[in-house]
C-alpha cells in the first residue's frame, strides 16, 4: 500500500490541466494525544521510512508551527509526512483522459466493461456490453 501511495503521489504530482496542478503537496500531519497513539506514530514512522517515505515524529511545538490552528498544549507530538498532499481527482481524471485520447483511446459513455484484454503483460483494450 505504501508503494502504491508513493506511486500515486508521483503520478498526480506530474499531472496538470490547463496550468492547474492535480496535486497540492501540502504535507500530512497526524497528531498523538495519548501515549498509545504516540507509540503507534513511532511504529508508523518506522514503516514509512523502511519504504523510503520521508517522515518524522515532530514535537507538539512543531505541530503547531505546521498547523497554526492546533493547540500545542493538547498534543504530545505528531507524525509529519511532507510529501503528502491533496489530490484534485476531477482534474487528474480529466488530464489522464485527454492523454489517453491523444494516444488513440475512445471513451464510450453508459457502457459496461465486461472484460480486460491484455497483450505482453499490458492492458491493450476492454470488452464491453
Amino acid at each position: 500500500m505504501t508503494e502504491l501511495a508513493t506511486y500515486t503521489v508521483d503520478k498526480l504530482g506530474s499531472l496538470e490541466v490547463d496550468g492547474r496542478a492535480c496535486f497540492l503537496p501540502v504535507g500530512g500531519l497526524e497528531v498523538a494525544t495519548t501515549p498509545d497513539r504516540l507509540r503507534d506514530l513511532h511504529r508508523r514512522l518506522g514503516w514509512l521510512t523502511s519504504w523510503g517515505v520521508e517522515a518524522a515524529v515532530v514535537s507538539a511545538k512543531r505541530c503547531a508551527e505546521l498547523f497554526p490552528m492546533l493547540d500545542a498544549d493538547r498534543v504530545l507530538a505528531g507524525l509529519h509526512t511532507p510529501t503528502d498532499g491533496i489530490a484534485k481527482a476531477v482534474l487528474a481524471i480529466e488530464t489522464q483522459g485527454r492523454r489517453a485520447v491523444e494516444r488513440g483511446a475512445r471513451f464510450i459513455g453508459e457502457c459496461e466493461v465486461t472484460g480486460v484484454v491484455t497483450a505482453d503483460g499490458a492492458v491493450s483494450g476492454v470488452t464491453t456490453s
